[in-house]
């Protein structure tokens, strides 16, 4: 299993050999994301030094990177702003969204969906 803190210690990433990366919030013991898309282990797994991005390195070698999101609701604000229209199964899961959408609405957000798509 691997772990690592963000940078300002409020979030933790959890990685294993047979499951994918899990982002969590440290203080509420929420998960946040689920992170799938690699194949085989996740060798390593840090956050970037200001603790914008999410970087993992699969056991084939591939690496990841992803914006780091500190709520559920902002990685799927990001994901309305860079599909604006209902996600697909697939999309989705791309975005590491549980394949059936809720029946709760996203809250809006201060994201600028134009800077996003850029």
């Amino acid at each position: 299993m691997k772990a690592a803190f963000s940078p300002e210690e409020y979030h933790i990433l959890m990685a294993s050999v047979d499951k994918p990366m899990r982002n969590w919030d440290v203080t509420s013991r929420i998960e946040i994301a689920t992170l799938n898309g690699h194949e085989g282990s996740v060798n390593n797994a840090a956050f970037s030094l200001d603790g914008s991005r999410i970087v993992k390195v699969s056991g084939l070698g591939t690496v990841y990177l992803w914006p780091h999101f500190t709520t559920t609701p902002e990685s799927i604000e990001y994901a309305h702003c860079i599909v604006p229209r209902e996600l697909t199964k697939e999309e989705r899961e791309r975005f590491f969204l549980d394949p059936e959408p809720s029946s709760t609405t996203c809250p809006n957000s201060d994201l600028d969906c134009d800077e996003l798509r850029r």
